[in-house]
């Protein structure tokens, strides 16, 4: 299953711990993420799996 979302940035902080800055400088608040899951159905209570999450901030929402 492939999902697309607007993350908003402003309720979270993302940080580079190698140098303490907030991360990516110039993005903007709210951006889409793809995102892809699969579900395993043989699995005790059918998990779902992100398999992908992409992080698209060249593509404000």
């Amino acid at each position: 299953m492939e999902l697309t979302g607007c993350y908003d940035s402003q309720s979270a902080q993302t940080v580079n711990i190698e140098t303490g800055e907030i991360v990516p400088p110039g993005t903007p608040a709210k951006y889409v993420w793809d995102i892809t899951v699969v579900q395993f159905l043989s699995e005790p209570g059918e998990p779902w799996l992100v398999t992908t999450l992409e992080p698209l901030t060249d593509r404000p929402c």
